[in-house]
């Protein structure tokens, strides 16, 4: 009898090994990184911006070392981004270097229009989601939540 007890105790402690295990394993994807900040652009051709959430422009240039806003624009091709993650973190507050240039055209407000080709989030990163991140050199699997 003795043997039994002892034997399902055995049972819930393995059981419940593995609902701890489980539960951290589940943190640690959490946290692996999706894509690194950086802190200086890759390419030559670039603008630093933040996602505006306006109907007329979508983005607005920024200065790099302030981040004061200097203009208004229309980014063209930003489904790339979008695709990539969800619209709560699109509006963080992050700083972005998008990589194009500007085409002759203008928008139906009036707002230059950017070509957007490639992307780099910008040191440091804001987390758009509930849980604890300290890590502020890369987008996590978290910010998709």
């Amino acid at each position: 009898m003795h043997d039994k007890a002892q034997e399902g105790e055995t049972v819930r402690k393995k059981i419940w090994y593995i609902i701890v295990a489980a539960i951290l394993l589940l943190l640690l994807l959490g946290y692996c990184p999706r894509e690194f900040a950086v802190m200086a652009p890759a390419k030559d051709n670039y603008i630093v911006c933040r996602i505006e959430k306006s109907t007329d422009v979508n983005a607005i240039i920024v200065d790099e070392i302030s981040g004061a806003w200097e203009e208004s624009i229309w980014v063209e091709n930003m489904e790339m981004y979008y695709t990539h993650y969800p619209y709560e973190f699109a509006h963080t507050g992050n700083t972005f270097y998008f990589y194009g240039d500007f085409t002759q055209a203008v928008n139906a407000e009036g707002y230059r229009v950017f070509h957007l080709e490639d992307w780099d989030v910008k040191y440091p990163v804001q987390h758009s989601s509930n849980f604890l991140i300290p890590f502020k050199h890369f987008i996590c699997n978290f910010d998709m939540l």
